[in-house]
């Protein structure tokens, strides 16, 4: 019985623990999950920026800018869950960011600037939120700030 609950307390303070940080200087893929990304600098990319393709990731921009340099997404989360997105400011992408077949997400103080298509685009995806987003310049065919699809 004794073992029971100590291994009990142990699997709720594992469960409890924060999630290490690792510091991130370019544009990459972010696949480790229960990890918080923080990006150091701005960056810019003629493809995707950050491609995020494990459950429980969060990325803190820190207030810096994602430029992209062609026809791309500044941030993509497809088939995976749990993703935090906070304080990014996407610029020059054709989507600042995507979200597809992507479920219980939340993208909070983070701008698109100038997409070509959508700001934020989710595309069969659900319970998801989305708080204090702004989408300036949005321009080219689609003209679609926030897209929910």
């Amino acid at each position: 019985m004794n073992k029971k609950i100590i291994l009990s307390v142990l699997v709720f303070l594992i469960y409890l623990a924060p999630a290490h940080a690792i510091d991130i200087y370019n544009c990459t893929v972010l696949d480790s999950p229960f990890t918080t990304y923080e990006l150091q600098n701005d960056v810019n990319s003629s493809v995707a920026c950050f491609n995020i393709t494990a459950n429980n990731i969060t990325l803190n921009c820190n207030g810096h800018n994602m430029e992209g340099l062609g026809d791309q997404f500044g941030i993509i989360i497809q088939g995976v869950n749990g993703t935090k997105i906070t304080n990014c400011t996407t610029s020059g992408f054709t989507y600042g960011i995507y979200v597809y077949l992507a479920h219980d997400n939340e993208i909070y103080d983070t701008e698109a600037v100038q997409p070509s298509a959508s700001g934020v685009q989710l595309y069969y995806s659900t319970n998801n939120l989305l708080h204090n987003i702004s989408v300036h310049g949005s321009s080219g065919t689609g003209d679609e700030g926030i897209w929910l699809d």
